[in-house]
């Protein structure tokens, strides 16, 4: 009896002596690990994708040349078994989202307070690694690229890494659209405004629109470095001065709010318009910072859009209400600018135009950047299954809002100069 105790097997180094797997631990579940035989079934299912993965495994499908279907992947299936539709209302699959997890708790190592000083702070990484100076832009493209700190393709040097919008000037910074908490609660509910998300339509689930996407959600894992790429990207893309944050996705946490606000501090000269559904996130921040103008930098006008279509912002409930108090956090909505005098319709939507004519820079508008304007509509915005919602009775009025909208842009009444568009930014006018 007593050489058995002597054994140990309790002792976790003899374990394997003693054929006990009680102090194992399979690294695909995190639970005690399995029978040899069913460990073997659960490995072969890993390597074929079926077991969730960490951030590691899915940058190993981003970079495989071959990889495909990113965007039906992240919801279990492949392009063309099920219908777009019911594939956009689904859940994210566990393997992808296990790799959010990982990257929002990254993120909660950026503290509250901000306050980092991002200038040339990609340019030092640089020379710790490398051991000299960049000589080149294209020197730090790459080294950004090759150590997966964020997206930044060697070909889009337009933009200096940025997306490109359709319909907007300057560059934007995209996440997938799988990782917008809020976003994807809404997602399946009729009505809200994520039914029908125009990011998870056309070009958007193109793999390479999903993989740079991805790529950057992921290097937020390691935040400080991603702060440092993105002000650089921002301070070098060349599509003039205006930034748009996110042109898909969403902020993941008030940490990572605290980081944009740095980056938009690194870049004074620019104008960021942030767009988000991520209310709490945002509160988080304030009731961290309190409500001091400073709290959020001049040059960032933080847009909370409302979670249904056709709801007055009133509608909205009390955070939203208090928030709005920021000088710096405006309001938008879908489908209700009939509701009020005071809102701002977007006239890139009007469906009288011609097509190449439905854009911010042929209507002369910005108003998005501007903090001056409180209240914007996006009346037709989305999916084109949600453009019929307004009743007979309110189309008209919609169109009223639109028209005031396009008068108060011929006097002139936005913040941010037209000239903008031309990459040259001047002083505020109002």
């Amino acid at each position: 009896m007593l050489g058995f105790f002597m054994g140990a097997p309790v002792v976790p180094q003899n374990s394997l002596l003693h054929h006990d797997n009680s102090h194992l631990y399979c690294v695909h579940c995190n639970s005690p690990l399995h029978h040899p035989v069913i460990q073997d079934v659960i490995d072969s299912a890993y390597d074929r994708s079926i077991i969730r993965r960490s951030i590691d495994q899915v940058r190993d499908i981003l970079n495989d040349p071959e990889s495909n279907d990113i965007w039906w992947g992240q919801r279990g299936t492949e392009s063309g078994i099920s219908e777009i539709d019911e594939l956009r209302d689904s859940d994210i699959d566990s393997v992808y989202q296990n790799a959010i997890g990982e990257v929002r708790e990254g993120l909660s190592t950026y503290g509250l307070n901000g306050g980092h000083d991002l200038n040339g702070m990609i340019e030092k990484m640089f020379f710790q690694k490398m051991g000299r100076p960049p000589q080149h832009k294209k020197d730090v493209i790459n080294f950004i690229a090759a150590n997966n700190i964020k997206n930044y393709s060697n070909t889009n040097h337009h933009v200096g890494g940025l997306s490109s919008l359709k319909k907007m000037p300057g560059g934007a910074e995209d996440l997938p659209t799988s990782a917008c908490a809020v976003g994807s609660a809404l997602r399946g509910k009729p009505g809200s405004t994520c039914e029908a998300c125009y990011a998870d339509d056309g070009l958007m689930r193109l793999d390479n629109t999903q993989k740079a996407q991805w790529n950057n959600l992921l290097g937020l894992k390691n935040p400080h470095q991603y702060a440092a790429a993105l002000a650089f990207q921002i301070k070098h893309h060349s599509e003039g001065d205006l930034v748009r944050l996110f042109g898909s996705g969403d902020i993941q946490s008030a940490h990572h709010f605290a980081l944009l606000t740095d980056v938009a501090r690194a870049n004074p000269e620019k104008n960021f318009w942030l767009a988000t559904r991520e209310h709490n996130a945002l509160k988080e921040y304030l009731d961290h910072h309190g409500m001091a103008d400073d709290a959020i930098p001049d040059n960032l006008n933080v847009r909370m859009s409302t979670h249904y279509r056709g709801k007055h912002i009133n509608e909205s409930g009390r955070t939203f209400q208090s928030l709005l108090e920021h000088p710096n956090v405006t309001a938008s909505s879908v489908n209700a600018a009939h509701h009020s005098d005071e809102v701002w319709s977007c006239p890139a939507t009007d469906p009288h135009l011609p097509k190449n004519e439905q854009n911010c820079v042929t209507q002369n508008c910005n108003a998005c950047w501007d903090p001056n304007v409180k209240w914007i509509d996006y009346t037709g915005h989305g999916s084109k299954r949600v453009h019929s919602d307004l009743t007979p009775d309110e189309v008209p009025r919609s169109e009223e809002a639109r028209e005031r909208t396009k008068q108060r842009i011929k006097m002139n009444q936005t913040a941010i100069p037209l000239d903008v568009f031309d990459g040259d930014i001047g002083p505020f006018s109002v």
